[in-house]
């Protein structure tokens, strides 16, 4: 509803005012009049006059209240129906974000369950390695040891033939030494004398 203008609006206020003014002062007037003019004013009883300018005094205010309560109600209306209308919206934003979070929710849930399954995987991958990298060390330090072993008897065995041999040519120098005569050892001694000679003529 269109709200009239102020001056516009304080014509029309002004105009019945006026018209009000003068039906209620007129019983008045007849009433001051004098006896004859008691009872009657312009020919028309008192109660008449009375009666119109009751009714008129009711137009007046109606039509001076009547659009101020209708524009009232018209933009109280209005505000109700935008805050209404503000409040859907809301409603309906609010709603969309909660979908939107329970959404993102369930897919936070499905991102978690499969980095801990990847986790899991990964884990045991990593425990298989650990376990076979574990198994092929056991194995290169047991053959190490294993070749350790084998190369110090070796050289033990090698040190007691040594030691062995060693020990049997002491022995037998000295039974040689013990079983020799001096006798004897003047016909080697001479007998290797005569082949050098042998051998420088």
């Amino acid at each position: 509803m269109n709200t009239p203008s102020l001056r516009s609006r304080s014509g029309w206020l002004v105009t019945p005012a006026v018209i009000a003014f003068v039906l209620a002062a007129a019983p008045a007037a007849a009433a001051g009049a004098g006896p004859a003019l008691t009872d009657t004013w312009f020919g028309l009883p008192r109660w008449v006059w009375a009666t119109l300018n009751l009714i008129v005094f009711w137009g007046i205010l109606l039509r001076l209240v009547l659009p101020l309560v209708r524009n009232y109600l018209d933009t109280r209306g209005k505000s109700i129906r935008e805050e209404l209308e503000l409040a859907r919206r809301q409603r309906a934003e609010a709603e969309g974000m909660r979908d939107q979070l329970a959404r993102e929710l369930e897919q936070l849930k499905a991102e978690m369950a499969a980095a801990a399954a990847q986790s899991e995987e990964e884990g045991e991958r990593e425990r298989q390695r650990i376990l076979e990298q574990a198994a092929q060390d056991r194995d290169r330090i047991v053959q190490q040891t294993g070749e350790e072993i084998t190369n110090r008897l070796s050289q033990a065995k090698i040190e007691l033939v040594e030691l062995t041999a060693r020990l049997a040519a002491e022995l037998a120098e000295e039974e040689v030494k013990r079983r020799i005569t001096p006798e004897d050892r003047r016909r080697i001694f001479e007998t290797s004398l005569s082949r050098l000679r042998e051998k420088v003529s």
